[in-house]
């Protein structure tokens, strides 16, 4: 017989997704999926959050390049969304 692991509790959070008038499709709900599971959180509304769900959001960039001071461009990566976050 096969003894199962207990699993280990995932730490919890509170999270607000702003709105991003100035970017197309901004506005929308946002769809974060982890290890075959899917969630979708409301924008500009406070929702709980757990550890691997704000990873992969924290994970989710946009790799753009920008010009320095010195003329040379060099690769940056910006957060996708802006958002508040604090535990629960």
């Amino acid at each position: 017989m096969e003894v199962m692991e207990k699993p280990t509790k995932v730490k919890q959070y509170k999270i607000t997704i702003n709105s991003e008038a100035d970017v197309k499709g901004g506005g929308g709900d946002v769809f974060i999926g982890w290890n075959g599971r899917q969630n979708l959180y409301k924008r500009d509304v406070e929702c709980p959050i757990d550890q691997n769900f704000l990873d992969v959001l924290k994970a989710t960039v946009i790799e753009t390049k920008i010009e320095g001071a010195d003329g040379t461009m060099r690769s940056v990566r910006v957060p996708r969304f802006t958002y508040s976050v604090e535990p629960a």
